[in-house]
Parts: structure tokens; C-alpha cells; sequence
């Protein structure tokens, strides 16, 4: 094995990391923009349920 097969594949495991690391940023955000519109939903439903037995009762 030569010094550039060597070199190759630490730049690939590096680029496999950075990759990663990129994916794993943006699998945070979604799971980050899924929770925020579930808690919205949820606080906006319970909002509702509140004025509802405030008009009845």
C-alpha cells in the first residue's frame, strides 16, 4: 500500500464523519420543527377545551 492509498482513506473516514455530523444537524432540526408544531397543536387544542367548558359551565 502506498502513502496515497494510506492518505485516501483517512480523507474518506474524515468525509464520512463530517457527513455524518451533517446528517446528524439536520435529523435535530426536524425532529426540533416536528416537536415545536406538535406542542403548538397540542397547547392551541387544550386552549379551546378550556374556553369551551368556561362557556357551557
Amino acid at each position: 500500500m502506498s502513502f496515497n492509498q494510506k492518505k485516501k482513506k483517512k480523507l474518506s473516514s474524515e468525509e464520512r464523519e463530517k457527513r455524518w455530523n451533517l446528517g446528524t444537524r439536520k435529523r435535530r432540526k426536524m425532529i426540533s420543527n416536528v416537536l415545536f408544531t406538535f406542542f403548538t397543536l397540542l397547547a392551541i387544542v387544550i386552549v379551546c377545551f378550556v374556553v369551551y367548558i368556561y362557556s357551557v359551565g
